[in-house]
């Protein structure tokens, strides 16, 4: 756990400088409780900003989920959910 939290230290620093994958990848650790403490506000706040950048489907679809699920991250908001999710799906 101690290399988790060590890498978990910098992406932080990485997802302020807009990497969508890294964002992402924040969005999971504090979805997760790995490395840093669980934190669903901050999981759907990091989500977010990959999702938006357009190419990350990964990220719009786990966004879509974050909708979805009552205390994770916000409220439930199915029409967010359906926009990310229907992003995703016309991606292919």
């Amino acid at each position: 756990m101690k290399k988790d939290a060590e890498a978990a230290r910098w992406w932080p620093k990485a997802a302020k400088q807009g990497k969508a994958t890294v964002q992402f990848n924040l969005g999971l650790v504090c979805f997760e409780d790995v490395g840093v403490k669980q934190d669903f506000a901050a999981a759907q706040h990091w989500t977010h900003k990959a999702a938006e950048q357009g190419d990350d489907a990964d990220a719009q679809c786990g966004l879509g989920v974050m909708y979805i699920s009552n205390g994770e991250g916000g409220e439930r908001d199915d029409g967010e959910a359906l926009r990310w999710l229907r992003k995703v799906a016309r991606q292919g």
